[in-house]
């Protein structure tokens, strides 16, 4: 992963999984505050992901969403695809 703006410490981070500096604490989706975290042991709770982070973005017209950024478990050689 490169990005021509982001310091060279951050891209570390980012490879180590050491994120650092939480911006916010809450993400405000339709009027609730949802703990990023408390999405992210949401999304991590189906049997097909291994790990998660959730982040809040904004959407083209502005308001805040949540993004969720998944690990898929491994495929255990059932013979079908998740």
């Amino acid at each position: 992963m490169t990005s021509r703006s982001a310091p060279p410490a951050d891209l570390d981070a980012l490879r180590t999984g050491d994120l650092v500096n939480r911006r916010k604490v809450l993400i405000e989706y339709q009027g609730c505050r949802v703990p990023p975290g408390r999405a992210r042991c949401a999304v991590s709770d189906h049997p097909q992901i291994e790990d998660a982070a959730v982040i809040g973005v904004l959407d083209a017209e502005g308001e805040e969403t949540a993004e969720a950024f998944v690990h898929r478990q491994p495929d255990r050689g059932s013979g079908t695809r998740p």
